[in-house]
């Protein structure tokens, strides 16, 4: 009877972490994933200000990156570190042309895309 409780246990524990160590892996593999939010315009004249605010909140931190127009590829990209759990991107364009948004994985999978037309847009996503 002895032998029979202690194989029980042994069997018990051993499916217990087989399934504590697949619970790791799929963390693991989406703890590698970075995002890139993309805001782009249509041409716009060179004296209209465009910016984004961006707060993005990780799992014990979170930060702020403030960014600005690139003319030439007429955008605004916020890039993520890994494993984001937050967005929130305060946007800006002067005269409220029209926008597209997407949100982009660091595997190239699009995740959001809209479009606006608003002077201040206030995107939110959470992962």
């Amino acid at each position: 009877m002895k032998n029979i409780f202690l194989a029980l246990i042994a069997i018990l524990a051993f499916t217990a972490c087989s399934s504590d160590e697949d619970g790791e892996v799929a963390e693991m593999t989406n703890a590698n994933l970075s995002y890139k939010l993309v805001y782009t315009t249509g041409v716009l004249p060179s004296y209209y200000v465009v910016r984004a605010g961006n707060t993005i909140t990780y799992e014990d931190s979170f930060e702020f990156k403030e960014v600005g127009y690139d003319e030439d590829t007429r955008t605004v990209t916020v890039e993520t570190d890994l494993n984001p759990i937050k967005i929130e991107s305060n946007f800006y364009i002067e005269g409220g042309s029209e926008v597209n948004i997407k949100l982009i994985s660091s595997e190239g999978n699009i995740i959001d895309e809209q479009t606006i037309s608003e002077v201040n847009y206030t995107y939110i996503h959470n992962f």
